[in-house]
């Protein structure tokens, strides 16, 4: 898929999940604006919570993450991923895996 394609499904799977759906025609409209510009306003959508909370959802999970104690820290999905996403060249590559 390219990068056009990859944000129109991930729009539509955040939107389907709760997110923006009064809006939806709106954001539809809105992926090659997003993408064409060279201020990334993409950043904007994607790295929201209100969309992260929609695309991944709201479940706490463990991610072998632990404190200095040795204790297993766990974390709501969404703001996981947000943080995978961060460290990622393409960020729009990163949302493929899940759509």
């Amino acid at each position: 898929m390219n990068r056009e394609q990859i944000l129109k499904k991930a729009i539509e799977k955040a939107i389907k999940n709760g997110w923006q759906k009064e809006n939806k025609m709106y954001w539809m409209g809105q992926v090659a604006i997003l993408l064409e510009d060279d201020c990334r306003q993409y950043y904007n959508v994607i790295f929201s919570h209100d969309f992260a909370k929609a695309f991944w959802g709201k479940k706490f999970d463990y991610f072998n993450n632990y404190d200095k104690d040795g204790v297993l820290l766990g974390e709501l999905l969404w703001q996981y991923h947000l943080q995978q996403m961060v460290l990622e060249k393409d960020p729009i590559k990163y949302l493929e895996q899940f759509l």
